[in-house]
């Protein structure tokens, strides 16, 4: 095995490793029995269990991004954008645990690297709903004032939606579908 291809090895057996047992009870050593490899083998490559948390953080993130550009582009209009983008997210925080728990979570407010990685992955998703909302404005689909100021606000309603998607067992179609009705077509009666 490679270099390359046993470092991701790690990440990913690691990752199922942080989602069974949490940050807190995992150990390199638990991942290094997982792997069915020595404890320095892990330490060639991080120095930690948070920088190993920390990649994959990073790989789960990833994957997320990857996944939302490449369902966007799967459409035209920037109102089916914005629904996908919704919808894809929601569903991608609930699978990827570790990078939920992290996000949410206080007790890793002490880790620099976790603050870095919320604020960095906050701002980005605000620049992609910003930029579906502002090319819907120029293609006349939406009528907005200030995408940024939209785009900070429909990022704020969906964190507040993560914990009960996440914690209850709920129909998550069902339930985006409304919130995507009242986001296109208000509750003010015309």
């Amino acid at each position: 095995m490679n270099v390359s291809n046993l470092k991701e090895q790690i990440i990913i057996t690691s990752r199922d490793v942080f989602s069974k047992f949490g940050f807190k009870k995992t150990s390199v050593e638990e991942i290094a029995l997982t792997m069915r490899k020595k404890k320095s083998s892990i330490y060639y490559y991080f120095k930690s269990k948070e920088e190993i948390f920390e990649a994959v953080l990073d790989y789960e993130a990833n994957i997320l991004r990857q996944e939302i550009m490449k369902k966007l582009l799967e459409h035209k209009k920037a109102s089916d954008k914005l629904k996908e983008y919704v919808h894809t997210r929601m569903l991608f925080i609930k699978q990827m645990i570790n990078f939920y728990d992290a996000m949410k979570n206080d007790y890793f407010n002490h880790m620099p690297f976790i603050e870095k990685l919320r604020k960095k992955f906050d701002d980005e998703e605000i620049a992609i709903i910003r930029s579906i909302l502002t090319e819907g404005v120029v293609t006349n689909e939406f009528s907005i004032k200030r995408p940024d100021l939209a785009a900070l606000a429909i990022f704020t309603a969906m964190k507040g939606l993560e914990i009960p998607f996440v914690q209850e067992d709920v129909d998550l179609d069902d339930r985006l579908n409304y919130l995507m009705d009242i986001l296109f077509y208000g509750i003010k009666n015309k």
